[in-house]
């Protein structure tokens, strides 16, 4: 009630109504929070109060009420397609913070992996085991695995064992340009103890450029027993479990859209089974939508709107409730506008 009484003083303040406005429409355009020359506008005092403000009831809401937070920490990349490894390619760690407020304390995770580079990861049910990608410098990503204590936040020692390795054999790399290697990320625990993760093992390249092509893949949760789940041509990727027990991920291919426009939403059976679109397919922005996840409890998504190509894999964070349309912006609610798309 505090927080509302606050935010009802700034939408008195006419600045503050603009600049919400100019936000909304600036979306709704596709365009950003910034002037001609992509410098975003110096903020007035009412603007970064009302900044403020959010961070602050943000941090307050009892869905935020726990002690540690798990998160990846890499540096800043560049690449040609969300597509390539290398998006993934830069140094890193898997970090804990706690407490969970602006001043909490930072720890890594997985010490003796320092320096190396982490894809995307999974918590388990239990909170008790936690799946990543990692490779070290000039090797591949492969699936690993560590022990944690949920309660202290961190590794058990000795835990850290790998899951995916080297194919028996390397690939010939189409056109007769060296040899293909493969690259294991993005796991995903499923509820019958299997892992589902994407993976370059297909042997595909993109139609237009040299990135190899990630597909879905399922194994045993020790590894074993690995067999692919997609036919498709373009990368599929960052799987994620829903409520409903389908499995959702970003999927790339071209029918019935241009260049720029190829990465939708899509959902599967944990067995490979009843492919279907979910959100974007004849949307132009975003480009894509990455690190899409279905909210617990609800039946709404939320994810990155990011760009075909580019040199960061990031963007404004969208709220996706497609039970409006599957197929139409209707259905996005932007929730952090300040973010360039």
């Amino acid at each position: 009630a505090e927080y509302l009484k606050q935010l009802s003083a700034f939408e008195k303040k006419e600045r503050t109504v603009s600049f919400v406005g100019q936000i909304r429409k600036s979306y709704a355009m596709g365009r950003t929070w910034a002037g001609e020359d992509g410098i975003a506008a110096e903020e007035s005092p009412t603007e970064q109060a009302l900044k403020s403000l959010r961070r602050k009831a943000m941090l307050d809401h009892p869905a935020l009420k726990f002690e540690k937070l798990i998160f990846l920490k890499r540096e800043p990349v560049a690449c040609n397609s969300y597509s390539d490894p290398g998006v993934c390619g830069s140094a890193g760690n898997l970090c804990v913070l706690s407490p969970l407020s602006a001043d909490g304390k930072v720890t890594r995770l997985v010490e003796e992996l320092e320096g190396g580079a982490f894809t995307r990861f999974s918590l388990s049910f239990d909170a008790k085991k936690l799946a990543f990608g990692y490779r070290k410098k000039g090797k591949g990503f492969r699936i690993y695995e560590i022990d944690i204590d949920p309660i202290a936040g961190k590794m058990i020692p000795g835990s850290l064992r790998q899951l995916t390795f080297d194919p028996a054999q390397k690939v010939p790399l189409y056109g007769g340009r060296g040899e293909l290697g493969v690259d294991d990320m993005d796991p995903c625990y499923l509820p019958n103890g299997k892992i589902m993760f994407s993976s370059t093992r297909s042997e595909r390249h993109v139609f237009c450029a040299g990135p190899s092509v990630t597909t879905l893949y399922l194994m045993d949760s020790d590894g074993k027993n690995m067999r692919r789940l997609s036919a498709g041509t373009l990368s599929e990727m960052e799987p994620c479990v829903m409520d409903d027990g389908r499995i959702i991920y970003t999927r790339w291919e071209y029918v019935d859209k241009g260049l720029g426009n190829g990465q939708s939403v899509w959902s599967v059976y944990p067995d490979g089974s009843s492919v279907d679109h979910v959100y974007k397919n004849s949307i132009l922005r975003p480009a894509q939508m990455l690190h899409t996840c279905n909210i617990p409890g609800s039946q709404r998504l939320i994810t990155v709107g990011a760009p075909h190509c580019g040199a960061r894999a990031g963007g404004p964070v969208i709220l996706v409730d497609n039970r409006t349309t599957r197929r139409s912006r209707q259905a996005m609610d932007c929730i952090t506008p300040e973010i360039p798309y």
